[in-house]
């Protein structure tokens, strides 16, 4: 039934009418809004950690498209976990720039030698690198048996950075699987980068001969292993009282001094991270999926989640 039937039909009447009816009208858009716009808040209120850190992932998300070009560097000079001192964590030196860590070896030695590091390190970490060695182990057999002196030589011949004989020289050549027919095994172990790399491959072998006893196998590079070998066999303690190892030691700690008080002041870079400091704050689905992209990467929590006052590494602000 029509509203004009019930009303008189006076022109003001039905002004009212219309106005009524559009008012009604009004009312329930209006209603429809407000309905809408409160379901609306109610659903960010019950996952606004969704929306919270909606923005942030996508940040880390940024971040982990730069990853695997700036890991490059440190890929390279990846060493391993064993290093000759059991307190020195190899696995940190990724935390500091190629540099960094070159002058935090640097500053350990005496400055009468630093020129001559300065020519070596590049291809020692590579070498070291490459064969998976503590390069501050290598570093400190070098200081002992030549000083950085490539041109060394001693009375019994052994020549070089490394102070390799002729005959090691050629047994680890052919290790290596290379030709050596047409060429002097003296003008091999001559060139100094063959000579660091023949002496990081010795060094390598010998920890692998001794089962990783890292006083084994540096008494075994200036004795010989063959005799470390005898030694044991007879019964005889081997490196209780070694001058060549005390040396080695003492260019290590040397050569460590700097590295090692780094690891010791600050924290792993993945202990300042939100992620561990209050892991209820981040939401697992979050996490599970960062987890997901960085799965390529050796240490994700250490290259990509790290806190912003760490300065060798990148930081991402949650």
């Amino acid at each position: 039934m029509k509203v004009s039937h019930i009303l008189p039909s006076h022109p003001t009447v039905s002004l009212l009418t219309r106005a009524l009816v559009l008012t009604l009208k009004a009312s329930v858009v209006l209603a429809l809004v407000v309905t809408i716009a409160i379901a609306f808040t109610s659903q960010l209120k019950f996952s606004g950690r969704s929306y919270l850190f909606l923005d942030s992932f996508s940040r880390i998300r940024d971040v982990i498209r730069h990853v695997p070009e700036a890991t490059n560097e440190f890929d390279e000079y990846s060493f391993g976990h064993r290093a000759f001192d059991r307190r020195l964590r190899l696995d940190r030196t990724r935390e500091l720039e190629i540099e960094q860590l070159i002058t935090s070896i640097q500053s350990g030695l005496p400055k009468g030698l630093r020129r001559k590091f300065q020519l070596i390190i590049d291809r020692t970490l590579h070498f070291s690198a490459q064969y998976k060695v503590d390069p501050f182990w290598v570093l400190s057999v070098m200081w002992t048996e030549s000083h950085f002196n490539p041109t060394a030589r001693s009375p019994k011949d052994a020549m070089g950075l490394m102070q390799i004989m002729p005959a090691t020289g050629e047994y680890l050549h052919k290790k290596l699987k290379r030709p050596i027919e047409d060429i002097e095994i003296v003008d091999v172990i001559s060139d100094p980068e063959t000579n660091i790399e023949l002496g990081v491959y010795y060094l390598k072998r010998l920890h692998k001969m001794f089962y990783g006893n890292f006083k084994l196998a540096t008494i075994a590079y200036n004795m010989g292993p063959y005799w470390v070998k005898s030694e044991l066999r007879k019964g005889h303690t081997v490196g209780g009282k070694n001058k060549y190892l005390d040396k080695v030691r003492d260019a290590y700690k040397q050569l460590t001094a700097n590295y090692l008080a780094y690891t010791k002041r600050t924290p792993e870079p993945y202990k300042s991270t939100i992620v561990y400091l209050n892991p209820k704050r981040v939401p697992v689905n979050l996490v599970s999926e960062v987890m997901k992209m960085l799965k390529p990467v050796k240490r994700p929590t250490e290259i990509a989640l790290i806190a912003d006052d760490n300065p060798f590494a990148y930081s991402v602000i949650l």
